[in-house]
């Protein structure tokens, strides 16, 4: 059969720490266990009429006429995996893909495997031309991370993030203050230098990456720390990280988000991956006032 090209969406789904799974529960329960989770993950995929391309290892490989489908797919499997003592990863990316028989080629298979290697436990991450393939009602609880570095790619990605939490997500703080409703400027400082965010900004992605819009150099930070979205004229602080963000408000008091989000209000500290009070050098400075 001649290869075709199609632009298709791509699905990379990889099953997280089998490894420690097989130490735990032994092999043959620990295959009998990823073997009835990769079935349930086909399943999933062929609902949403996608097609099985690959099984290799722990992981599957599909294709979808639309991102939608893909991202329903995605979704569906994760829910099934939240019985099991396991969970899943997943990346999506939608464009010209090259076709052979009952293989696929091309930049989307590379991208999408991107992706999920990017994905965490639990998360779905969406290239941008995914993203924009989807319905606007589909696009409820899917946050944008920012530019990131993609491995392979010469330029920054824009990817975006559907986590576990989002549809049903906890909000830490004042997240409804009705006295917050106005528009805010929010102003940051750090190491000497002074940025402002206006309700319509958008994003601003804080990490250790060369990418970020506000880079925190120190080892306790991740590439892809946190990041702050305005949100009906407010700024919530949203945490990626492996070792979570403190937030001190003005008062002294201090919240801890590791995968949580929160509300900017008032005047305080954000310190990225340790505790305030050892960090001294590190520290974010942030104040957020109504436009008046």
């Amino acid at each position: 059969m001649e290869p075709s090209t199609q632009t298709i969406a791509v699905l990379f789904a990889d099953i997280c720490g089998s490894t420690r799974l097989y130490e735990n529960a032994g092999d043959r329960q620990a295959m009998t266990m990823t073997a009835s989770c990769l079935q349930e993950m086909e399943n999933c995929i062929l609902r949403q009429e996608g097609t099985v391309i690959e099984v290799r290892g722990d992981g599957i490989l599909a294709t979808f006429e639309t991102a939608e489908a893909g991202l329903m797919a995605a979704r569906a499997i994760r829910e099934s995996t939240l019985a099991r003592p396991l969970s899943v990863h997943a990346g999506i990316h939608l464009g010209p893909t090259l076709l052979a028989g009952n293989a696929i080629f091309g930049d989307t298979v590379n991208v999408a495997a991107r992706m999920a290697d990017l994905a965490k436990a639990n998360e779905i991450m969406l290239s941008q031309d995914a993203y924009d393939a989807l319905p606007s009602a589909t696009r409820f609880g899917i946050r944008s991370l920012g530019p990131v570095v993609v491995k392979g790619k010469t330029e920054l990605m824009s990817v975006f993030l559907c986590a576990h939490s989002a549809p049903d997500e906890t909000i830490i703080g004042k997240a409804f203050d009705p006295l917050a409703t106005a528009p805010v400027l929010l102003e940051l400082e750090y190491a000497g230098r002074a940025m402002q965010l206006k309700a319509a900004t958008g994003s601003l992605v804080i990490g250790r990456h060369a990418g970020c819009g506000l880079i925190v150099d120190d080892q306790v930070v991740s590439r892809r720390h946190a990041t702050i979205e305005s949100k009906q004229g407010k700024f919530f602080l949203q945490d990626h990280s492996s070792n979570g963000t403190f937030v001190t408000d003005s008062s002294g008091a201090v919240t801890f988000l590791r995968r949580d989000i929160m509300q900017l209000s008032g005047n305080g500290t954000i310190s990225c991956g340790i505790r305030p009070d050892l960090n001294s050098v590190h520290r974010i400075l942030f104040n957020a006032e109504a436009i008046v």
